[in-house]
C-alpha cells in the first residue's frame, strides 16, 4: 500500500483538504469538484447535491487508486492501444490496467457502502 499520490497521507488517514484523489462520499466522483469546505476550519459543509456531509462519511485513503478494487472484483480490465485507445483485455494481459472508465457505464455509486456496485439489469 502506498501513500496518496496527491496529498501524501498514509493508508487509513483522511485526505488533506483539496486533494485531487479523494472521492466524494455522495456521488463517488472526484471530491475536489463536489465538496465545499469551510474556509476557516476546512470541515466539509456541502456537496454536489447540496447535502450536508458528515466528517464520518469522508472516505479515507486506502492505499489504492479509487475504483481499482471494484474493477478487480468485477473483472474489468483494459489496456492502451495506439490504434484504438483503451480496449478491453484479460486481467492476465501484461499491459492490463483496471478499467476505471467502465465504472461509470456499468456500475453505480452506493453511498451507504461507499463503493461502486453493479447496476441492476
Amino acid at each position: 500500500m502506498e501513500n496518496c499520490p496527491d496529498c501524501g497521507v498514509k493508508p487509513g488517514e483522511q485526505h488533506k483538504p483539496g486533494c485531487d484523489v479523494e472521492r466524494c462520499p455522495v456521488c463517488g466522483g472526484q471530491a475536489l469538484t463536489c465538496l465545499m469546505s469551510c474556509p476557516h476550519c476546512h470541515k466539509i459543509i456541502a456537496n454536489c447535491n447540496n447535502e450536508k456531509v458528515e466528517e464520518s462519511e469522508l472516505i479515507p485513503w486506502d492505499g489504492t487508486w479509487p475504483g481499482t478494487k471494484e474493477c478487480e472484483e468485477f473483472g474489468w480490465y483494459s489496456k492502451w492501444s495506439d490504434k484504438d485507445g483503451w480496449v478491453i483485455c484479460d486481467k492476465n494481459d501484461p499491459e492490463a490496467r483496471p478499467n476505471l472508465n467502465r465504472l461509470y457505464d456499468d456500475a453505480i455509486w452506493n453511498r451507504e457502502k461507499q463503493r461502486f456496485v453493479l447496476k441492476e439489469k
